[in-house]
């Protein structure tokens, strides 16, 4: 039996290019993708600048 749970955040803001994100330096998008995948998870991340971002985080538990 595989529990899952989901998270999920949404924000109307000024986004960002993810991947400049990543080349500078913070570790803040790469923790959370590490946190998200490592049991098997997915985290699909969506940002664009001027475009909001959205980022989902769901992962599966075996019971």
């Amino acid at each position: 039996m595989a529990l899952h749970a989901k998270a999920k955040r949404a924000w109307t803001s000024v986004g960002f290019d993810p991947r400049r994100a990543r080349n500078r330096g913070g570790r803040g998008l790469l923790t959370t993708e590490e946190w998200a995948r490592s049991p098997g998870g997915v985290f699909p991340m969506h940002s664009l600048p001027g475009g909001g971002t959205r980022m989902i985080a769901e992962i599966a538990f075996k019971a």
